[in-house]
């Protein structure tokens, strides 16, 4: 990959956040054509007509769109990233989506499937079914 392909500048590499304006969208798309994305944990792009201005400052998203962003201009609110050295690599770490908590959503699953079998065999076992 050449070093064109790669985010260097200190601009390009800015966690900002701006209204979701067409023109804002146009910006990001040729953008994310152009150059590799950022490699960092979390979510790196919010499109959004719900999320307020705070939601995404704390989030540090790299880049962020949403109605209720007070600037219709790039508002620049981090630090920079790091470049990443692919393509690949960026977009599965952005695989993450807005507000995705990782493993603990399985183990509650597991957890409500048991009580639920717990609760229809107890309820047979009251109804006089037997095993």
């Amino acid at each position: 990959m050449s070093a064109s392909d790669q985010l260097n500048n200190d601009e390009q590499l800015n966690y900002k956040i701006s209204k979701n304006l067409d023109e804002r969208k146009q910006e990001l798309a040729s953008l994310l054509e152009q150059y590799s994305l950022p490699k960092r944990e979390g979510s790196l792009v919010v499109v959004t007509e719900i999320k307020a201005e705070e939601a995404l400052v704390k989030a540090q998203v790299w880049r962020g769109l949403s109605n209720l962003v007070n600037s219709d201009n790039w508002k620049v609110i981090g630090d920079l990233v790091t470049p990443t050295t692919s393509k690949t690599s960026a977009l599965k770490t952005s695989s993450l989506s807005f507000g995705q908590v990782d493993e603990k959503p399985t183990k509650d699953k597991s957890l409500a499937l048991a009580m639920f079998a717990a609760i229809v065999a107890g309820m047979m076992m009251l109804w006089g079914i037997v095993f």
